[in-house]
């Protein structure tokens, strides 16, 4: 769910996602590998792969995130 009502914030999309932007953001880089991105995002936070593509796709879906041929994630903001 994006923002679930019965359930912990932390498994909600909206949480892992701003969990995900901000590792994006404190990144120098335009341009980040997918699994290293998940690495540094496990490293501060407590986030399965499963959470983390789910979490990938609605950035995606709304427009803050894209992905190259490479399957790099790019920042769109």
């Amino acid at each position: 769910m994006i923002i679930p009502i019965d359930i912990k914030p932390e498994y909600s999309l909206y949480y892992n996602g701003a969990m995900v932007l901000d590792i994006i953001k404190r990144s120098s880089e335009s341009e980040l590998e997918l699994m290293d991105l998940f690495n540094k995002t496990r490293q501060s936070h407590n986030i399965t792969l499963q959470q983390y593509l789910f979490t990938l796709d609605w950035l995606y879906l709304i427009g803050l995130i894209e992905s190259n041929k490479k399957g790099n994630v790019i920042k769109c903001f």
